[in-house]
């Protein structure tokens, strides 16, 4: 059973996963998948969507390319479809 004080820590956790941490995990899965970094920062985006962070831009900047939320979003979910992966609840 959570707590609110739960739900809140939480929310932190992933708060400080999109601030501090998209750019090492793109970097890692982009070498280790061998795709592109901006595909890589949209998977790691996309399970940080529920963020303040993510919520509150229109567009991300991955090494200098402009990317609209949507398509980070619509990368993230194929990617995610495309290596079986789930929701993380």
């Amino acid at each position: 059973m959570e707590t609110g004080g739960d739900e809140a820590f939480n929310g932190m956790d992933h708060e400080t996963m999109a601030n501090k941490y998209v750019r090492p995990i793109a970097e890692f899965v982009s070498g280790l998948y061998n795709i592109p970094y901006s595909e890589a920062a949209s998977i790691a985006w996309r399970g940080l969507s529920g963020t303040a962070a993510f919520q509150n831009v229109n567009e991300f900047n991955f090494q200098g390319t402009i990317v609209d939320k949507n398509e980070v979003q619509r990368l993230g979910v194929a990617h995610l479809i495309s290596l079986g992966g789930h929701k993380c609840d």
